[in-house]
């Protein structure tokens, strides 16, 4: 699994241990009056930290630097880690900001979350219905999971874009995976694209398949989107067209398919 992958399985994992602990406060002989004094007195966003949240991302922030040895593999080694260098900082500010959004994402929905289960225990509501509530924790959902993906694809483009920032004549390659449920724009552009690579001039004013256009950070309009840009070397342009080869028949059936 990827870091990202890794990091969403280690959420829900989080949000199970979390939901068993709130599950056993419910099912104690507490009357429900005290309960909710009890619930309402909790900080729940430092109890999901206690189950792992914090620790999860911190680890997860680390891997956004495996980024930087994967372009170190593919491009010229010097040169990638002179930008990284420069722009330390820039790419800490990137890191941080990350962090933050999904700091305050997890604290809005213990909070959102606590008031919901107070509200249940005050209002009557039987203890199984409560707890079925607490599995709409929307700890790993599609938004958090676009936040997560996003997040780390931009900071991977922003490392290449600005490593080739001088040279506006390097083309790159759209690279990325084809699934079942793949965007017909990306599954289109990773297996009839222009071998020979796009600038980045090219590529910001959008490349355009039969089915939308494709900038430098992604398909538009952009959602989740996966795929990133890689320079053309000899490497990663034999690993293209390995890709496209490989993965043409499944590319067929997306294309014909009904989803966009």
């Amino acid at each position: 699994m990827n870091p990202k992958e890794i990091f969403l399985k280690n959420l829900e994992e989080i949000k199970q241990r979390f939901l068993l602990r709130m599950t056993g406060l419910l099912s104690g002989s507490v009357d429900r009056a005290e309960l909710a004094r009890l619930v309402a007195e909790l900080d729940l966003f430092r109890e999901l930290q206690a189950e792992g949240f914090t620790d999860a991302l911190d680890t997860f922030l680390d891997d956004y630097d495996e980024q930087l040895q994967d372009l170190i593999e593919l491009a010229e080694i010097q040169k990638v880690r002179d930008t990284f260098s420069t722009n330390r900082n820039l790419f800490e500010f990137f890191k941080t900001k990350d962090a933050e959004k999904l700091l305050g994402s997890a604290k809005f929905y213990a909070d959102d979350f606590q008031k919901q289960m107070v509200l249940g225990i005050s209002e009557g509501k039987p203890f199984n219905e409560v707890t079925k509530q607490l599995e709409n924790l929307p700890l790993t959902t599609a938004q958090v999971n676009a936040a997560v993906t996003t997040g780390y694809n931009d900071y991977g483009r922003s490392l290449t874009a600005l490593t080739y920032a001088d040279e506006p004549e390097q083309k790159f390659l759209y690279v990325g995976t084809i699934i079942p449920t793949s965007s017909k724009q990306c599954t289109w552009l990773l297996i009839n694209q222009n071998m020979d690579g796009y600038t980045k001039e090219e590529i910001d004013k959008v490349i355009q398949t039969p089915f939308g256009g494709i900038d430098w950070n992604g398909r538009l309009s952009r959602f989740n989107c996966d795929d990133r840009w890689l320079p053309a070397t000899n490497e990663i342009r034999k690993r293209a067209k390995q890709f496209a080869e490989q993965n043409k028949l499944l590319a067929e059936k997306i294309l014909k398919g009904k989803g966009k």
